[in-house]
């Protein structure tokens, strides 16, 4: 299924700052990740900002149909097994000990001894730092208020939840917010609009993870997640890195593309430079975890092979070698605007 011409947009400028000088950074490109159309994508490099941009795009009325077959959609497969003594769940249980001693998550399945043996490994503590998304934590006596945008089917808010945090869901994606509300999630479905309706609540943190490539207009998101964070609370958000190792290593395999579902792929210093504006200060750029860029490599590796998502995650782990990626992966963790996420935390 293809988009017609009424249900493309074309911008012939940068979404970001508005620059119409710009190259063409890579050409007809395929959805070769969900395979949602036969369609040919076009992505612009603007030449002022760095900015990488679809253009044309899908409206925003029609862009639903790239996530027909997306993530939230697909069923929901693990890699490590459950019988009793792997090493994996061992492992599992430890960083469950760590989290309830750093953020005071509640896991039936924990190991206390965690607290001490995690921080003794290498990366893992990096890994489970970014996936706790810069929580401040364990709570004091009050309840903290977070508001997780782009929540999908409310993973994060779970996690949050049992930390003790009172959470809140925003996703566009119908098939995701039914699944987190059957968790008992208070989600709701819709984007910029839904996030602006929010009036008069104020939330102490507030997590972007990878919503700002998705959406129409980046810029007023972040000034509206600036609105709705009370003095002195913390944005945390991830979003790929245009300038990152990976985008050079694997040029249109890189998974930062996904045409046509990324509209937008940020630089460092313009993110930085967008938040100063919407009125963030106390901006501090994180690095990306070591784990999680090998989990990407692997994955950018398996699509220029020809293998869309479905087929890589169905694989046992046993055929997804992460380790030798450890190396490049070290490289952009070291290499300053390099990381393969723009993750970083703002305060309002």
């Amino acid at each position: 299924m293809s988009w017609s011409e009424h249900e493309l947009e074309k911008l012939g400028q940068c979404p970001i700052c508005g620059s119409l000088q710009r190259e063409l950074a890579h050409a007809n490109l395929r959805d070769n990740l969900f395979a949602c159309s036969d369609d040919l994508w076009n992505i612009q490099r603007c030449t002022d900002c760095a900015t990488l941009y679809l253009d044309p795009r899908p409206t925003e009325s029609s862009i639903w149909r790239a996530y027909e077959r997306y993530l939230t959609h697909a069923p929901q497969l693990t890699a490590i097994a459950t019988k009793r003594g792997n090493p994996r769940q061992l492992l599992r249980r430890l960083a469950n000990g760590y989290r309830q001693a750093r953020w005071g998550v509640m896991s039936q399945k924990a190991l206390r001894l965690g607290r001490w043996v995690i921080p003794c490994l290498p990366v893992l503590p990096g890994a489970i730092e970014q996936q706790m998304r810069g929580l401040p934590g364990p709570l004091p006596d009050f309840t903290g208020e977070l508001l997780d945008v782009g929540c999908g089917s409310g993973a994060y808010l779970k996690l949050a939840r049992s930390a003790g945090w009172k959470v809140f869901g925003i996703d566009f994606d119908a098939v995701a917010v039914e699944v987190a509300r059957k968790d008992g999630l208070e989600v709701h479905q819709g984007g910029l609009d839904t996030l602006r309706s929010l009036a008069s609540r104020r939330f102490d943190h507030v997590t972007c993870s990878h919503v700002l490539e998705h959406v129409h207009e980046p810029v007023d998101w972040l000034r509206e997640v600036w609105r709705v964070l009370k003095p002195d609370g913390t944005l945390w958000i991830q979003t790929p890195n245009a300038c990152s190792l990976g985008h050079e290593l694997y040029g249109v395999s890189w998974r930062g593309l996904e045409p046509p579902r990324h509209l937008t792929i940020w630089t460092e210093s313009n993110l930085v430079k967008r938040l100063a504006s919407s009125g963030f200060r106390q901006i501090k750029v994180l690095p990306t975890s070591i784990v999680t860029a090998m989990d990407l490599y692997a994955s950018c590796e398996a699509l220029r092979h020809g293998l869309d998502y479905a087929s890589f995650i169905a694989l046992p782990s046993a055929q997804r070698p992460r380790l030798q990626y450890l190396w490049p992966a070290l490289k952009q963790r070291f290499t300053r605007g390099r990381s393969e996420f723009l993750t970083l935390v703002a305060i309002r």
